[in-house]
């Protein structure tokens, strides 16, 4: 099985090196980094300039922990790095307080931002 966070953040490095290189370190979601919403936001909103909206391609899939296995060919490589850092902020966000953020990502995100989330 397979980290579906570890998953899309290996194809966003092979697809787009350049942009990913400091990315999560500009989202404030790399491991040890102090969770800063503003920058966390800024990314996520620029997730379409910096990654494109191309498809991921065929063959690109995700399994979750309990072993579901579903194909993402059909995403934009900007909706798979916007899940990235989703997944990322929930992580980094206290739990009491995770719902609220995923839900306030939704409401405020235009339609890619809002299918990224979904």
């Amino acid at each position: 099985m397979s980290d579906p966070a570890a998953t899309l953040a290996a194809m966003l490095q092979q697809r787009r090196p350049d942009a990913c290189a400091t990315w999560l370190a500009d989202a404030s979601i790399a491991p040890g980094a102090p969770f800063d919403r503003a920058a966390f936001e800024i990314a996520f909103a620029g997730a379409g300039r910096r990654f494109g909206t191309e498809p991921v391609g065929p063959g690109v899939a995700l399994t979750a922990a309990a072993g579901r296995t579903w194909s993402i060919a059909g995403w934009g490589l900007d909706e798979a790095a916007r899940t990235l850092l989703v997944l990322g902020g929930v992580a980094t966000v206290p739990e009491a307080d995770q719902a609220s953020f995923v839900d306030g990502l939704y409401r405020a995100g235009a339609l890619r931002e809002r299918q990224a989330v979904l």
